[in-house]
């Protein structure tokens, strides 16, 4: 009995990625579709979109009996990033869906209103709406 009870534990813990592994590609499809539907597209045309493709879906946490992924999607005209919470049968549960387009847009009319051109505050405004330090920037 204690063979087996460590036989099955051993077999749980080596099979506890698979669902990661398993799901990305069935994950992906799914929030393509969330979003042709949240924008009003056609699926046909949402597969010409990027980003929903097994290698971007990520692999975010286990909690409890599900799972959270998140993959963002270039529409061609705008970034949208979809927090996904998954269940054991690979089916999307729950999901969040931003224009991280827009957000950037914002912060950057933000750093406009707040300071001058040409200051060193307005440049590190700039970089940190685009998620790059000051170094980067300056590439």
């Amino acid at each position: 009995m204690k063979k087996f009870l460590t036989t099955f534990a051993l077999i749980s813990l080596m099979s506890a990625p698979v669902m990661a592994d398993e799901c990305t590609e069935a994950i992906g499809l799914q929030a393509l579709d969330i979003l042709s539907q949240e924008l009003n597209v056609s699926y046909d045309v949402a597969t010409t979109w990027t980003g929903y493709e097994e290698e971007n879906v990520k692999f975010i946490a286990k909690k409890g009996e599900v799972e959270l992924y998140q993959t963002k999607i270039n529409t061609g005209s705008d970034v949208y990033a979809l927090d996904l919470t998954v269940d054991y049968m690979c089916d999307v549960v729950d999901y969040k869906v931003v224009n991280e387009s827009e957000k950037v847009k914002q912060c950057v009319e933000t750093c406009y209103a707040f300071y001058s051109k040409p200051s060193a505050e307005f440049k590190y405004c700039i970089a940190s709406c685009k998620g790059k330090t000051l170094n980067d920037s300056a590439r």
